[in-house]
């Protein structure tokens, strides 16, 4: 019997315990699931909710969805005196490492319009963590349907060949030479179950759990910090890269080129902007790559560098600014021709 007792008071001191738990994280905006699985896009961010972000090995950022469940500023209808940028690529455009001012997008908003000042000046995120090219094309489609914009910048990096993502979202397929789009992730056992557990799905507590099973590989790292070797930003090296870009990357960037508006922004090593320099052929480049790499060489400053965990990843408040100015003067070029 009082064993028994025992079991049950530990019970509720542990449900006790979980629900304040939730409280302290939803409610404060600590940590919240910001994800949602829907039944045409997959998985996509949730509708107008602020975004604390706390990454170990890098930065904090605040952020906030806008009404289409994309982070940044809320879209308008456009008028005849405005100028719009949709940007579209990997959790570097997202740029979730710092504070939705301090990103590119916001600076280089800032300069167009500081140089245009007789005209408005919108810059739209779409941003996305782990979206690669066969995603990308997806997302771009639906681009339209929300902001209509002048120009879209297609962000290029190493992470945009990566196409390994395990993600509940739908992707091109290359078949018989043709782009096929696979929604193959309706049929998935999670997503069906996905709304019969809302109350799980949407739980602080149950997302920090999901965080912490995804970073137990990186166990080592946390639990010996200096003592383990940093990791290589994957940009740094110019010897890095991939040994070529696969037939499907090929076909995504020539669908992406039959639109006129868009532009290539590469953030890759000069094997890889080369070898996408010869197959993009009209549309307009962007070379990020250089620019920061020429800014360590000068001030000895790594625009990919976290201070915090002494680890090279994503663009830090330095490197925002260089892709900033880079994105603004090509805009600017493009407007003068």
């Amino acid at each position: 019997m009082k064993l028994f007792k025992s079991t049950i008071l530990f019970g509720l001191g542990f449900v006790g315990v979980i629900f304040l738990f939730e409280i302290l994280l939803s409610w404060g905006g600590i940590l919240e699931p910001i994800v949602n699985i829907d039944s045409k896009k997959g998985e996509s961010y949730i509708p107008n909710k602020v975004c604390s972000s706390i990454f170990v090995a890098e930065g904090f950022g605040l952020a906030k969805t806008n009404s289409a469940g994309w982070f940044g500023r809320e879209y308008i209808k456009k008028q005849p005196n405005d100028y719009s940028v949709a940007v579209v690529g990997n959790s570097f455009v997202a740029s979730r490492q710092v504070f939705y001012r301090d990103n590119f997008l916001s600076l280089a908003e800032k300069e167009l319009d500081d140089k245009y000042p007789q005209q408005n000046t919108y810059f739209y995120n779409f941003g996305k963590e782990d979206l690669p090219l066969s995603q990308l094309l997806f997302i771009k489609e639906g681009i339209d349907s929300l902001c209509s914009p002048n120009k879209i910048i297609v962000l290029i990096n190493d992470e945009s060949f990566d196409d390994n993502s395990r993600r509940f979202v739908p992707y091109y397929n290359l078949i018989d030479g043709e782009l096929k789009l696979n929604t193959s992730f309706k049929d998935a056992f999670f997503v069906k179950i996905y709304e019969k557990y809302n109350l799980i799905t949407k739980s602080a507590v149950a997302f920090l759990g999901f965080r912490s099973k995804n970073r137990l590989p990186q166990t080592k790292e946390i639990l010996f910090d200096k003592f383990v070797a940093p990791t290589k930003n994957t940009n740094e090296s110019e010897s890095d890269g991939h040994s070529g870009i696969s037939p499907l990357d090929l076909a995504i960037i020539a669908n992406l080129e039959k639109d006129n508006r868009v532009i290539f922004a590469l953030d890759l090593n000069k094997e890889l902007t080369s070898e996408l320099r010869s197959v993009i052929k009209k549309s307009p480049i962007i070379e990020l790559h250089e620019p920061l790499l020429k800014f360590k060489q000068t001030t000895g400053i790594d625009p990919y560098y976290w201070k915090l965990s002494e680890l090279s990843g994503h663009w830090n408040l330095e490197g925002h600014k260089i892709v900033a100015k880079e994105i603004a003067n090509s805009i600017c070029e493009l407007r003068s021709h």
